[in-house]
């Protein structure tokens, strides 16, 4: 028997109409062990992390080179915004000297450090802060990644037609993924103002957001759905009219 048609309305973040197929991105929470240093290891551990932090860097650097050439100055100012916070003495200076001052691997002490940082920032109703916290967030995730070699995006693992659902999206997400992959960003939390929207509409990425997560929670991989970035609407199971 076959579903019928549902329209969820929501919040249109970028314009454009795709057709495609359900994928959940869904974050992997990272698993991070703390192991006690003796003193004569903790310039070694130093060094991982700067190691660590340089890789992040080049990472994004990358990013930036690969938006450089199509003239996308939006997506440049952001991800120089991602440079900064890596050059940023909360990261750098004050994160050596904790990783000396608790004699612990970088990863368990660095995890500590951005976790004070986002409760601060979490009791500031500023929407610029609100912002900046993402982009903390996305980068804290990038050096982590690296820490702990697990640094294969999930973003690089989507198959293609992919219509991309998740519960927020940060800005790394959507300039990582390629276009001819994902055809459109459906998540529950997500502002018109926020750096992944502005990367979205830069990228021609259709974007609809404020569409809770259990709306498709029975969506199969072989679902079509359609999502509607002018009207701010994501079409289930869509009839053959409603798809012609």
């Amino acid at each position: 028997m076959q579903n019928e048609e549902q329209v969820l309305q929501g919040v249109s973040i970028s314009e454009g109409v795709a057709i495609g197929f359900p994928f959940i991105l869904a974050k992997k929470k990272h698993v991070v062990h703390e192991i006690s240093l003796e003193s004569k290891d903790l310039e070694g551990e130093i060094e991982r992390y700067r190691h660590a932090l340089k890789q992040s860097r080049q990472d994004v650097q990358c990013l930036q080179n690969s938006f450089r050439q199509d003239g996308y100055s939006t997506i440049l100012d952001i991800f120089e915004t991602h440079l900064e916070i890596l050059r940023d003495p909360v990261l750098t200076v004050m994160m050596e000297e904790k990783i000396r001052e608790m004699k612990k691997n970088s990863e368990a002490v660095f995890s500590l450090t951005i976790e004070e940082y986002v409760n601060r920032f979490k009791k500031i109703s500023d929407p610029f802060f609100r912002e900046r916290l993402k982009d903390v967030t996305d980068v804290s995730s990038r050096v982590l990644k690296h820490l702990l070699h697990s640094h294969k995006l999930e973003t690089l693992q989507i198959p293609e037609q992919s219509i991309v659902f998740a519960k927020e999206i940060i800005p790394s997400d959507i300039a990582e993924v390629k276009t001819s992959f994902v055809e459109a960003f459906v998540t529950e939390q997500g502002g018109y103002a926020s750096h992944a929207a502005i990367i979205a509409r830069a990228r021609g990425l259709p974007y609809v957001t404020h569409i809770p997560m259990q709306s498709f929670a029975g969506a199969s991989r072989d679902s079509v759905i359609i999502v509607d970035g002018t009207k701010g609407q994501v079409i289930l199971y869509p009839s053959q009219k409603t798809l012609e």
